[in-house]
């Protein structure tokens, strides 16, 4: 399910656990945009009757695609070198970092050799039965330099947690509580003048 910026999956682990045809490890994701980047948080839980010893892997594949190559469909063929940073890896291209750092701290950070711009993080875990084990990934895209057209995020700026509407018709709440998420979701503010805030909407619609 998806309201604002945050959607929320939940999602099994085949081939591992009890054997048989139901699974028994179950994770919950909860991904969320947030001020410059996006957190996903990992919950896995374990119905096992005995301990569940896994790895939970998360892999990496850089990117800088100008976006206008993006709608050309003409991708270069590699992206930046990752490197590692404490608690988790890095790339950098021409008007960005990117880094994507975890709580805990991964056990092993991989960067293939041959292609630099795959890289991997692994985290072992011990799964008790009900009880359950979490993992909190940040992606954060900081800017380097200017571009044309430079945008932050206007969402944090504004709190509609005020506006409530009440009728007969509990949809129409949930309507305009799901409608406002939305929207906020949408707000920008110009860097040179944080105050102007509006509300990336329209053509071109990958503003």
């Amino acid at each position: 399910s998806s309201t604002g910026a945050v959607t929320s999956l939940w999602g099994c682990a085949r081939n591992v656990g009890d054997h048989g045809p139901d699974p028994t490890v179950e994770v919950h994701v909860r991904r969320e945009v947030v001020a410059g980047g996006l957190r996903e948080g990992l919950r896995i839980v374990s119905r096992a009757a005995d301990t569940v010893a896994a790895t939970v892997t998360l892999h990496l594949v850089s990117a800088s695609a100008e976006l206008t190559d993006v709608k050309h469909g003409t991708l270069p063929d590699r992206g930046p070198q990752i490197h590692g940073i404490p608690a988790g890896l890095a790339w950098a291209d021409e008007r960005h970092r990117t880094s994507v750092t975890s709580s805990p701290a991964p056990e092993q950070c991989t960067i293939d050799d041959t292609r630099g711009d795959h890289a991997s993080l692994s985290w072992p875990v011990e799964l008790a039965q009900g009880v359950p084990v979490e993992i909190t990934i940040d992606i954060a895209a900081d800017r380097t330099t200017a571009s044309l057209f430079d945008a932050d995020p206007g969402g944090p700026a504004v709190d509609w947690s005020d506006f409530v509407v009440t009728a007969g018709d509990q949809r129409l709440s949930k309507l305009v509580s799901a409608a406002l998420a939305d929207l906020r979701g949408l707000l920008l503010t110009d860097p040179h003048a944080p105050q102007d805030i509006f509300a990336a909407a329209g053509t071109p619609w990958y503003l």
